[in-house]
């Protein structure tokens, strides 16, 4: 019988009790497959968890709490700050791009550095803004309310005074107390007469006549029928 030649095989074929079969070989078995799946991120997960589960009591701290370590690493301040070289600095030499790359970033940084400043100029002043606006609103709305405010303590008070008596409201038996003195004169009803706007004018609205008083007037040749009254009240 020959032997296995294949290399790829570490196990004799004439051993019947090698684990080259499927079911002795832990490679193809199905537990090693379903640890060989699990996912190394949940199981850190979990871990971490568990960790923070046992110390609940515990404060956490932020990991981000320095916003300067969020920033890119040429943004950062570094620890010993060097001198920028001009343009030329290391030309002809095999460090140029060396002081190349030291001017770039300090220029990247100098240019964020410049718009951080704006932004937040630009922050302060939108918030300036605002809260000029609020304080015009509710000065506007405090002398609203206010004014609101006693109409109707004032209504109240009035509706207070009613009920307790204190306020009589008086209403007049006649007319004639309310317009005393008053002369009502009627326009003369004639066709050919040229006095009826002067009558017209002299007319005060306001009362009903008397008609207890007689007409003093005469009918004028002119017409048939005139009729003049001048209504009065007696003083």
């Amino acid at each position: 019988m020959e032997k296995n030649t294949d290399k790829t095989s570490n196990f004799d074929a004439e051993n019947p009790s090698s684990p080259k079969n499927d079911e002795m070989n832990p490679i193809n078995s199905g537990d090693f497959i379903e640890k060989r799946r699990t996912p190394f991120l949940v199981k850190q997960q979990k871990k971490r968890i568990d960790k923070l589960m046992n110390n609940f009591d515990k404060t956490l701290e932020n990991p981000n709490k320095n916003k300067e370590d969020s920033l890119p690493l040429c943004f950062q301040t570094p620890d010993i700050i060097q001198s920028v070289w001009g343009s030329s600095a290391g030309a002809g030499s095999g460090e140029f791009h060396v002081y190349r790359g030291i001017r770039r970033r300090q220029a990247a940084r100098e240019a964020y550095l410049k718009r951080q400043l704006e932004e937040e100029e630009k922050q302060a002043e939108f918030e300036k803004q605002i809260r000029e606006r609020k304080e015009e609103e509710d000065l506007i709305t405090s002398k609203k309310r206010s004014k609101r405010q006693k109409t109707k303590d004032r209504k109240r008070n009035y509706k207070l005074k009613i009920m307790r008596g204190e306020t009589q409201t008086t209403i007049p038996e006649t007319e004639s107390q309310l317009i005393p003195n008053k002369r009502i004169l009627a326009p003369p009803q004639c066709e050919n007469t040229t006095n009826t706007d002067q009558f017209e004018n002299e007319i005060e609205f306001g009362s009903q006549p008397n008609p207890n008083i007689q007409s003093t007037t005469e009918p004028t040749p002119k017409t048939k029928k005139t009729r003049g009254m001048v209504l009065s009240f007696d003083e």
